[in-house]
C-alpha cells in the first residue's frame, strides 16, 4: 500500500527515481522501517550501495524524502499526506 507523497514544491521524478521511491514506500509498509542501502542496491541489481545513495540524494533534493532518525539505515522519512487530511 502506497501513501501519497505531498510537498508543495516537489519536482518531477525520473522513472527510476519513482521506482526507488515506490520500493521504499512498500518496504516501509512491509517492514515498518526503511530499507538499508544494501537492500535497495540488491533489489535493483546495483553492485555498489553508492548507486542507492545517489538516488536517495536526488529524492531528498526533490522534496520526496527528508532526514530521519534511522542513522544505520537510509536515514530518511517519506513526506506523506495523511489520508484523513485529503
Amino acid at each position: 500500500m502506497r501513501y501519497p507523497v505531498e510537498h508543495s514544491e516537489r519536482k518531477a521524478l525520473t522513472i527510476k527515481q519513482t521506482a526507488v521511491l515506490d520500493f521504499i514506500q512498500d518496504y516501509l509498509v512491509d517492514h515498518h522501517r526503511p530499507p538499508s542501502m544494501k537492500v535497495i542496491s540488491e533489489h535493483f541489481g546495483w553492485v555498489s550501495p553508492n548507486a542507492a545513495q545517489c538516488y536517495l540524494d536526488a529524492l531528498r533534493r526533490k522534496g520526496y524524502l527528508e532526514p530521519g532518525p534511522h542513522i544505520k539505515l537510509i536515514g530518511v522519512q517519506l513526506i506523506l499526506r495523511r489520508a484523513d487530511a485529503a
